[in-house]
């Protein structure tokens, strides 16, 4: 009889299996929320959970940290540590993560779960760069994880302590002078390239070029000014431009979020909660007229925000700077927007009026005290400014300090930012002010120090910047190679364009099928994380002791407020990983025919070593801040919860006489049920209508993606087109010592832009 075939369990598969059995009995009672299903360096999610006394039951502590869970039996254990090889593009991939990460090796035959945490601090990455100097160039290289480091009941508190107060690593420095001159350097390529290209008049070249310009004055990094009302936000906005533009007045005066950006073109556009965008010239008036509260009182002309785009030195380095409506503001939806532009910013100035001191009359308010605990995981990146120094008695600036630290270690926040405390006047720019105070210089200066330690966007900025910029010289390159090219691939050439335009319909049809997956995704996504805020309410309400009174309304309208918030957050990420497979999807598509028609140009079929990512400078309608679109729009829902206070769901005469007969525990029980139902009820209509701006802003982006791949080819052929009409007439000489010097001169910026290319990566790779 003829043996069967049957599929095979490989031992590597079977050494998954019992590693992911052995992590799930040792970590308990902490739960694996989910195996991945598409490893990428990341196996597990699990969270902490904490038990309820002497039951078997537990609590969710929202404390979460990610596994790469590795199975073997080669590992030497007898010795203090081990290596373990481990690919080097993983170990970027976790060391940027928001969440911990631990490394964790089970030996098969001890049955023991050896750990290492991957992104705390730079303590792996300075052992690396001791060890093997350029480690970040090669494919793999070994961990060291120590042996005495064992996951079992007695390392589980270590564990747990190390999560609960773990933070996104601080990068190491990038050289400030060399971070600008990369960016100096990119810029020029682009004006390099604009210079060859000027030669000749090809429209869909110019607008490439303009696009391109565009994204690399794009703003980099966020800092928002925030604090109470009429501490002087827009003075210190003016200050850091030394541009006296942002309003400035006797009473309250920004009513909304205003950023100031780099521009080339100086104005002003107004964007509106309808979607609706107005464009002005620039001037104080203007800004005055949509931004200020006396002359948008609560805002009744509906705006989300007031872009202003300047030529000023400060914001051409790569920065946008958010002059935010004060924390206390009394309209629950400009508080929202302030809230949702300061969490969604890379640094935030938070800023606290300390002229009060001089008679006696300052005070750590509560307000203080709340904003800044709020802030809670992004404490890291708060600068805490005490404002109007240059107003206190001499001797009284000391007394001030010595208040302020005392204060901070009162409530738990001095360890938290006692770096990152400034004490000055916003009107001093430069020094010589009140001795032994700060000036606004030295607060720029900090503020860029920890924009560059802590982010890599700016260099990842700087390269889309010069891929695209190798894209457009690619495209460049093909439309005046045209003119080089035969009868015989002339014909070939146009029946190709025709082809690629029969093609866009149908491929919208394709990728239709994709857009009805993202809508499904992010409303399972939002639905869950519904879910899960219920569930933490709950946990949180039934954890308070009986005899202790359960919260106010109030403060469950602030704790609802900051987890649909920052479900809406995690969500936006979502969405916009979701968006960028998409588009990816269209890039690809738009490659693959792109190319074939450069190669039927060039007569080289040999792969390109640019990369053709043509929708990197589409600017999506309300993506250059999910926030606006989705948070900003949908946060303001949440304004509407009104959660009745606990004992008012207690009144009535019959909920009265009702009481005699139950329970202290049962009447708990009730109280806390009639809150939840309270809260599910709200919040089932929030995040219903969540769910649809969702929708809707696809809908949008979906759109807008077609027409864009549609209006490229397209302008990119009519470009052609006209090349190809002049093969009719000979191509005079002098017209053949342009294209030669061009082509010479193409080559040339190639391998530059290849140079700055380099040098971006490898400046990115030391900052691990």
């Amino acid at each position: 009889m003829k043996k069967q075939k049957l599929p095979i369990r490989t031992s590597a598969q079977r050494k998954e299996d019992i590693s992911r059995r052995a992590i799930e009995a040792l970590i308990d009672p902490w739960v694996v929320c989910s195996w991945e299903q598409r490893d990428y360096g990341i196996d597990a999610t699990v969270e902490i959970h904490k038990l309820i006394g002497d039951t078997q039951n537990s609590h969710p502590t929202s404390k979460r940290f990610l596994v790469q869970l590795k199975a073997t039996n080669t590992i030497d254990i007898s010795k203090s540590k081990f290596l373990y090889p481990v690919d080097v593009e993983k170990i970027n991939y976790w060391y940027n993560s928001n969440l911990p990460v631990m490394l964790a090796v089970y030996h098969i035959s001890s049955q023991k779960l050896f750990f290492r945490w991957m992104n705390n601090n730079n303590e792996l990455i300075n052992y690396f760069d001791k060890k093997s100097p350029g480690w970040a160039l090669k494919a793999s290289i070994g961990v060291p994880v120590e042996t005495s480091l064992v996951f079992n009941s007695n390392s589980s508190e270590g564990i747990e302590e190390f999560v609960f107060n773990w933070k996104v690593p601080i990068k190491k420095i990038i050289i400030p002078g060399n971070y600008f001159a990369l960016k100096t350097d990119t810029v020029s390529k682009i004006n390099d390239l604009e210079e060859i290209a000027s030669r000749y008049k090809f429209p869909f070249i110019a607008e490439s070029l303009k696009n391109l310009k565009d994204l690399s004055e794009q703003a980099i990094y966020r800092i928002a000014i925030t604090g109470p009302s009429r501490v002087g936000k827009s003075t210190l906005i003016n200050s850091l431009l030394e541009y006296d533009i942002s309003p400035v007045d006797m009473f309250q005066t920004t009513g909304v979020p205003i950023n100031f950006l780099p521009g080339r073109e100086e104005r002003v556009h107004i964007f509106k909660n309808d979607g609706s965008t107005i464009t002005d010239k620039l001037s104080e008036k203007n800004i005055r007229r949509y931004a200020s509260q006396q002359e948008n009182r609560d805002n009744t002309k509906d705006v989300k925000l007031v872009s202003v785009f300047l030529h000023n030195k400060t914001l051409e380095r790569g920065v946008a700077l958010y002059d935010i409506p004060g924390l206390d503001d009394p309209n629950d939806d400009i508080r929202s927007l302030t809230w949702m532009t300061a969490m969604q910013s890379n640094a935030v100035v938070y800023m606290i009026d300390a002229s009060p001191f001089r008679n006696h009359g300052f005070i750590f308010r509560s307000d203080f005290r709340s904003a800044l605990s709020d802030l809670g995981s992004k404490l890291d990146k708060v600068f805490l400014v005490l404002n109007k120094v240059d107003d206190l008695h001499p001797g009284q600036l000391a007394l001030l300090k010595t208040r302020i630290e005392e204060e901070l270690k009162r409530f738990g926040l001095f360890t938290k930012i006692n770096q990152r405390i400034f004490y000055l006047s916003a009107k001093k720019k430069k020094g010589g002010g009140k001795e032994g105070a700060d000036c606004v210089l030295d607060l720029e200066k900090e503020v860029w120090e920890y924009l560059l330690k802590e982010n890599k966007v700016g260099l990842v900025k700087m390269n889309e910047v010069i891929i695209e910029t190798g894209n457009i010289v690619n495209n460049f390159k093909s439309l005046i190679n045209v003119r080089l090219i035969d009868n015989d691939r002339r014909n070939e050439i146009e029946g190709l364009v025709i082809k690629i335009g029969e093609k866009i319909p149908q491929f919208g049809k394709e990728i239709g099928g994709e857009k009805k997956n993202i809508v499904r995704t992010v409303h399972a996504l939002v639905e869950s994380r519904k879910n899960n805020i219920y569930d933490q309410l709950l946990s949180y309400l039934e954890s308070i002791h009986e005899d202790k009174d359960l919260p106010t309304s109030t403060e469950v309208k602030k704790l609802l407020r900051y987890n649909v918030n920052q479900a809406i957050n995690s969500t936006n990420i979502d969405y916009l990983a979701q968006l960028t497979n998409l588009k990816l999807r269209i890039d690809s598509w738009l490659l693959e025919n792109i190319r074939a028609v450069q190669d039927a140009i060039s007569n080289n079929h040999s792969s390109r070593s640019v990369d053709l990512s043509n929708l990197e400078r589409l600017e999506f309608k309300n993506l250059g801040d999910a926030s606006s679109s989705v948070g900003m729009g949908i946060f303001t829902g949440i304004l509407g919860l009104l959660i009745a206070p606990p004992l008012a769901l207690l009144t009535g005469i019959g909920g009265f006489i009702m009481s005699w007969f139950l329970t202290k525990k049962e009447r708990r029980d009730r109280a806390i049920n009639k809150i939840m139902v309270s809260c599910k009820s709200e919040c089932n209509e929030t995040f219903d209508l969540i769910k649809t701006q969702y929708a809707g802003l696809l809908d949008d982006n979906f759109t807008q993606m077609l027409e864009y791949a549609n209006s490229y080819l397209s302008k990119y052929f009519l470009d052609m087109n006209e090349q190809l009409n002049k093969l009719d007439t000979a191509l005079p000489k002098e017209e053949l010592k342009t294209l030669r010097k061009s082509f010479a001169d193409i080559d040339k910026l190639s391998f530059e832009l290849k140079a700055v290319k380099d040098r971006i990566e490898n400046s990115y790779f030391s900052l691990s």
